[in-house]
């Protein structure tokens, strides 16, 4: 049951963010960048296009994968990602290295409003609080495999030419995964200026 939405007006993270989509565009623009495969989770066309509705006049971009994506946490935290952004730097131990993640299914980000049970989806009757998020996902790698915790950047790029811009990890075999199975899809960015954080949910488990 959803108890409040907050469209959050942070100039100052607004600049950053849109400055680094104009660098991804432009290290971007001559590679002929697929759409993400595949979509999943409950970002239906019909939320997407409220999401974009309430957005006004600052469109989605998809030259640089910009995505609509879910991100759990609590409340504390989120008015902190609200001041400052999504600091990959106070990450904790993650499979996909150390990054700030992002989630296509809501399901996914829920497990992380508890600070009782930290990735799990319980029921407890305490308000939690959810953020969407725009992500600029720029050029991705699909990973087959976690990562070490240590790892801070994406990749390289098989034929060189720099590193990868984010991480997908998409559902199904994961080499390396404690149950050799990946459940949900997941995003992981290691630039801070890729997200912005646009709307806070807070919400109970009815």
């Amino acid at each position: 049951e959803i108890k409040s939405i907050w469209r959050v007006e942070n100039f100052r993270l607004w600049q950053e963010y849109r400055h680094r989509i104009r660098r991804l565009q432009d290290a971007n623009g001559k590679r002929n960048l697929q759409p993400i495969r595949p979509r999943i989770g409950s970002m239906l066309p019909d939320l997407e296009a409220d999401l974009n509705l309430l957005s006004g006049s600052d469109h989605m971009s998809e030259h640089v994968h910009e995505q609509w994506l879910f991100h759990g946490t609590s409340y504390g935290k989120a008015d902190k990602i609200v001041m400052d952004g999504f600091d990959h730097r106070l990450s904790r131990r993650n499979m996909y290295g150390a990054g700030s993640y992002f989630a296509s299914q809501s399901c996914k980000s829920h497990q992380y409003t508890c600070d009782k049970h930290p990735g799990a989806a319980c029921a407890c009757p305490d308000e939690r609080t959810m953020i969407v998020a725009r992500v600029a996902l720029g050029d991705s790698h699909y990973t087959k495999t976690t990562f070490s915790e240590n790892v801070r950047r994406p990749p390289e790029r098989k034929k060189g030419n720099g590193h990868y811009d984010s991480i997908i990890a998409n559902p199904g075999h994961m080499k390396k995964h404690p149950r050799g199975h990946q459940d949900h899809q997941e995003f992981v960015i290691f630039d801070q200026g890729q997200a912005y954080p646009a709307f806070v949910i807070q919400y109970i488990v009815a």
